[in-house]
């Protein structure tokens, strides 16, 4: 099943969008202003939920240099959340896990867009509704698996996350022109998220995260 629920939340956020952003999606990073509308739980909550965008490569992964055997590829894994998601409000920027990262409501509004729109992430045969299963899990127990982009969005309490995966070369011998599409889709949307994660926001003198399980119950 792919994920329509996507279509729904950003159509409206779309439409406010000239309103709402201070720049073009993908134009670069904001300031985090927390008085400015965008910074606010209440803009958050009318026009992206909480997101949070995951980036997982496994180790032992074909390289992005694209050299080949390279058993020496590390774990990558980089969450991106909106900076009022609601299993964060009130930690410390000390709390976060090391992959952790926030960025601006008004950059996680763009990114999704960009993941529409540009690259047409959440179309049909793309990404598919994973409800609210941990995506990094399911990439580490799929033997084909290389990396994964997913996209968690929570509103009225409802978890929906789209997950897609990238396949080890190995296994797309005879690629069809699906396969081909959803390959060349992933990486154009790694591209996106890599980028927007070069505008994640600091953590300021807080130092290297570690998981404070007292904050965000139902993080993972």
């Amino acid at each position: 099943m792919h994920c329509r629920f996507l279509l729904v939340l950003i159509f409206p956020a779309l439409l406010c969008g000239a309103c709402s952003s201070t720049s073009e999606p993908g134009d670069g990073p904001r300031a985090a202003d927390p008085s400015s509308d965008t910074e606010t739980i209440e803009w958050a909550d009318r026009n992206i939920g909480d997101v949070r965008i995951f980036y997982y490569v496994k180790p032992g992964a074909r390289g992005a240099s694209g050299v080949e055997h390279n058993e020496d590829q590390k774990e990558v894994r980089i969450t991106l959340i909106n900076r009022t998601h609601s299993l964060y409000r009130g930690m410390p920027d000390s709390r976060l896990a090391r992959e952790e990262f926030y960025l601006s409501n008004a950059d996680a509004h763009d990114l999704l867009v960009i993941l529409q729109d540009k690259v047409r992430f959440f179309e049909r045969n793309m990404a598919v509704n994973i409800g609210n299963s941990d995506p990094v899990k399911k990439v580490k127990a799929d033997s084909r698996a290389d990396r994964m982009i997913a996209v968690e969005i929570i509103r009225d309490g409802k978890v929906d996350c789209s997950y897609l995966m990238r396949p080890r070369e190995q296994y797309i011998v005879n690629p069809s022109e699906a396969d081909k599409t959803r390959y060349r889709r992933f990486n154009d949307a790694q591209e996106w998220v890599l980028r927007y994660s070069r505008w994640a926001l600091p953590r300021g003198g807080a130092g290297e995260g570690y998981k404070g399980e007292e904050f965000g119950k139902g993080r993972r």
